[in-house]
């Protein structure tokens, strides 16, 4: 169900089919999560809300393969932190963590596009 969830409690895959599919996608995904609950403070982090944003917007213009080159990012996994974001603002019963995340959602997007 695509609503909020304690940071504490880490999506175990990606939540769509297309990335879910994809061992390296489906890893990339989950740290996503990571970055959008600590940056939204749902999650306790050492790191301050701006790295979080860097990398979790970072990733979604490129991504790192195995051998430490960069290319572009898949659009699925693009698509996967959409809905990630859209998730944790959805049902969130902190409106400080809200507002952070209609915030990254607005910078996702001038970053980013979302699949056509």
């Amino acid at each position: 169900m695509l609503s909020w969830q304690t940071g504490a409690k880490l999506i175990p895959e990606a939540l769509t089919t297309r990335v879910s599919r994809d061992e390296e996608l489906n890893k990339l995904a989950i740290q996503a999560f990571k970055n959008i609950t600590g940056f939204m403070g749902d999650r306790e982090t050492s790191k301050d809300m701006k790295r979080h944003a860097d990398k979790l917007l970072s990733h979604g213009i490129k991504m790192p393969d195995r051998s430490g080159n960069f290319s572009d990012t898949p659009e699925e996994l693009r698509d996967e932190i959409y809905c990630q974001i859209c998730k944790q603002v959805t049902r969130n019963p902190n409106p400080e963590s809200a507002i952070k995340g209609w915030r990254l959602l607005a910078l996702t997007t001038g970053t980013f596009p979302l699949d056509a």
